[in-house]
């Protein structure tokens, strides 16, 4: 064994098996060893030098081995800290009992030369390889946080006025990022595109690709005429930088203030909810197929008239599947109950509040995906 040296104390109260073990150990120049003769004694060092490794006898003074190791698997500073038993008692309920408080194996007497050496080598071993993880732990989990916020740099405003257009949007990554994006994007002429995208997963892969979708969808945004064209540029751009597998959901919204007109095309996704000012919200149920599939992929466009007070949702599947407390899931015909149930103030209020009503339904208290909400409304007086 090489690289840093593995501490052990050995608590017994019999000198004459401490001085066995500590001839046996002795012979591993990579161990330092303490010894401690009673129960108090054991705590007090362990406390103080925080070993890797406990050694350590059941029948000692003032309190058993059961009792240290309760006591050490009690303290934050110390619970960490392998224990493995050494006993003359045969019997399987003392050996049981030793792993209900804490031991994580156990070494007979008379002591077995060879026996120790392999028990004790392995599990300082172990825990070498448990410090390592856990520094990888805290590198990645220092990675996510860059990540995080970078992604968070790249990611739009939550609410746009474009007059009589107004937008809002709340998104609620799984974990630390996440693999959904949206932006709405004026492109002159009273014409104003949004979209969201939902990579297929969560987590980092996910992620990394909202952050290539950044460019593509500037990119294909450009001197656009249609929800379609738009639609077919980006799946070109997505065929050529997308690895297999991550094939994305999108749709796509035009809304020509000028015209009062909705063009939109969805690739995939979950249908929009389109809440008319006169009347019941509705589902524009039109859909084509995902992107990054082929390049030649052609995309059906749908218009629909627009006047003050219209309002359309525009949502991520995270919202759907989930399982609730009754044994159901939550699907689309959730989201349109619950969103007209919602009447906040403001629009991303609302759509906040629909987060909140529909991850209520979860039987774990949480979404199982990323989940976005885009909201859009023609203001009244336009």
């Amino acid at each position: 064994m090489q690289g840093k040296k593995g501490s052990i104390l050995i608590v017994d109260d019999s000198t004459t098996n401490l001085a066995i073990l500590g001839a046996i150990l002795s012979e591993r120049s990579e161990y330092v060893l303490m010894t401690a003769e009673t129960g108090e004694e054991a705590i007090r060092q362990a406390e103080r030098n925080l070993p890797d490794l406990v050694l350590l006898d059941i029948v000692i003074p003032d309190i058993d081995g059961y009792e240290v190791a309760r006591r050490l698997q009690a303290d934050e500073r110390t619970r960490n800290i392998a224990i493995i038993f050494i006993t003359s008692l045969n019997d399987p309920e003392d050996k049981a009992k030793a792993f209900q408080v804490g031991g994580i194996d156990y070494i007979t007497k008379p002591f077995n030369h060879l026996e120790v050496l392999s028990r004790v080598d392995a599990h300082i071993r172990l825990r070498r390889q448990y410090e390592h993880i856990a520094e990888l732990r805290g590198e990645i989990a220092e990675e996510l946080v860059l990540a995080q916020k970078i992604q968070k740099s790249i990611m739009p405003r939550r609410s746009f006025s474009f007059p009589p257009l107004q937008a809002a949007c709340v998104y609620l990554p799984y974990g630390s990022i996440g693999g959904d994006f949206f932006d709405v994007i004026d492109i002159g002429g009273g014409r104003t595109l949004s979209i969201v995208v939902d990579v297929t997963g969560h987590g980092i892969p996910a992620a990394l690709y909202t952050m290539l979708l950044k460019a593509n969808l500037l990119y294909s945004s450009h001197q656009i005429t249609s929800a379609a064209e738009y639609m077919a540029r980006l799946n070109r751009s997505l065929c050529q930088t997308m690895e297999e597998g991550f094939y994305p959901s999108a749709i796509a919204l035009l809304v020509d203030t000028r015209s009062m007109r909705l063009s939109y095309v969805n690739a995939a996704h979950p249908y929009p909810l389109y809440h008319p000012h006169d009347g019941k919200p509705r589902f524009l149920q039109v859909t084509n197929t995902i992107l990054g599939v082929s390049p030649d992929t052609t995309f059906e466009e749908e218009t629909v008239a627009l006047f003050p007070g219209d309002r359309i949702l525009v949502y991520t599947d995270g919202l759907m599947g989930l399982t609730c407390r009754d044994g159901s899931v939550t699907d689309v015909d959730t989201v349109r109950f619950e969103a007209e149930r919602c009447a906040a103030p403001s629009m991303e209020a609302r759509l906040a509040q629909l987060a909140e009503r529909i991850k209520a339904y979860s039987q774990e208290g949480r979404f199982e995906d990323d989940v976005t909400l885009l909201g859009l409304e023609i203001t009244r007086g336009a």
